[in-house]
């Protein structure tokens, strides 16, 4: 059963039903034997349908989970058995930092520590709880941490604005963590957790936080260091992921294009809704191995679509009424836009397009929208780095992404 919910959530974004006539959609999967949640994606990375569900047989407590006091146990019970690993795909990060060379990304490694790892997150679990739910009286706060790096972190940046950390509008929680006497770092916690600003000592509190509350999100999303440290935390109760994506470099561009942009990218109108959907199920079930219109989806991934389509928020190459290329500006604020759900068409893969067509929608954007343009893509997308580097775009960081 499909019940609508009152907000939105997203991989990398959220836009939910305010006074700004944003679109709010989401669902709750009800099936015998699972409990979780179906969640569209409707701002970055890309927009995401995902099953967040744990099957009730796999549900397990930490080994140890009956020293840890009784309502903590319960909690550990409901988000899955443990589960301990590290990829081969990224060497500097906490996660990664021994791997063996070669190996293909995304590739689970056995760690023969799991016993220290578990033991460390009943410490995590133990910690006293240092986390706050922020509201609208954290605004001022808030924005003075995202002002830090408003372009990394333009998605969370996006949904403040969007929200004013309205909780009826929010889609989740946003958290806050004090150092100092201050507001030093913050965490989405919607469809995505996406930790901003997040120091050592911020990831153990939003980790411990996160296990007490258990998994609501789709995704952990953000930069690689702080990405992989709370993923570390998380594993052993929140593992295993469907899958890690954790070198995915973060690309800007705040310069004219050093290629011609094509003639052919513009804004998709209204009427085209029809003509651009397929093209974005295609990116999507491409991009994540799953449709978006599974379990129901499809008009909720629709009005997400017209929606941006309404913003001018969408572009494309589109001849006879098929789309050979098409992007979305997924999220905007002021400072930023985010591109996301980059997608030419099989047929026409190899022939030039990608970059002209990218220099285009960065062109627009830098005029019309916001000074900087930003992006991220999967190291061993090749041919897509490529493409973005001869646009001009150049690493400003680099992502992990933690799908469930």
């Amino acid at each position: 059963m499909l019940r609508a919910l009152a907000g939105v959530v997203g991989l990398a974004g959220v836009d939910v039903v305010g006074a700004a006539g944003d679109v709010g959609l989401a669902a709750r999967s009800e099936a015998p034997g699972r409990v979780g949640a179906v969640w569209l994606g409707v701002d970055p990375p890309p927009d995401v349908l995902q099953a967040a569900t744990t099957p009730k047989d796999s549900r397990a407590a930490l080994a140890d989970a009956s020293a840890l006091p009784a309502r903590r146990v319960r909690r550990a019970e409901l988000i899955g058995a443990p589960r301990l690993g590290r990829t081969a795909e990224c060497a500097g990060c906490v996660v990664c930092r021994e791997t063996e060379f070669g190996a293909r990304p995304d590739t689970r490694i056995a760690d023969s520590r799991t016993g220290s790892l578990r033991q460390e997150v009943k410490v995590v679990l133990q910690t006293p709880a240092r986390v706050r739910v922020l509201g609208r009286q954290d605004l001022p706060a808030v924005r003075q941490v995202l002002d830090l790096d408003p372009v990394t972190y333009v998605f969370v940046d996006h949904r403040v604005r969007v929200t004013n950390l309205d909780p009826s509008r929010l889609g989740g929680q946003m958290w806050g963590y004090d150092e100092g006497g201050r507001l030093a770092s913050v965490c989405h916690a919607g469809a995505n957790l996406i930790p901003v600003q997040a120091s050592a000592a911020a990831i153990e509190a939003f980790a411990a936080h996160a296990l007490r509350e258990g998994r609501t999100c789709s995704a952990i999303l953000g930069p690689n260091d702080a990405v992989c440290g709370l993923w570390r935390l998380l594993e052993p109760s929140w593992g295993p992921a469907r899958a890690m994506r954790l070198r995915q470099p973060f690309l800007t561009l705040s310069s004219p294009p050093l290629v011609e942009p094509s003639p052919y990218i513009r804004r998709v109108r209204a009427d085209e809704l029809d003509v651009l959907y397929p093209a974005c199920v295609a990116m999507f079930s491409e991009e994540l191995g799953i449709s978006p219109e599974a379990s129901g989806g499809e008009g909720m991934y629709r009005a997400r679509i017209a929606q941006l389509i309404a913003k001018g928020q969408a572009f494309a190459h589109i001849e006879d009424r098929r789309v050979l290329f098409k992007a979305e500006v997924a999220a905007l604020t002021p400072r930023a836009g985010q591109v996301q759900g980059v997608w030419i068409d099989p047929s026409v893969r190899g022939q030039g397009l990608a970059a002209p067509s990218m220099a285009a929608v960065a062109a627009i954007v830098m005029r019309e929208l916001a000074p900087v343009v930003s992006l991220y893509v999967n190291h061993h997308n090749e041919p897509a780095r490529r493409a973005y580097a001869r646009v001009g775009f150049t690493e400003h960081g680099r992502f992990a992404t933690i799908l469930f």
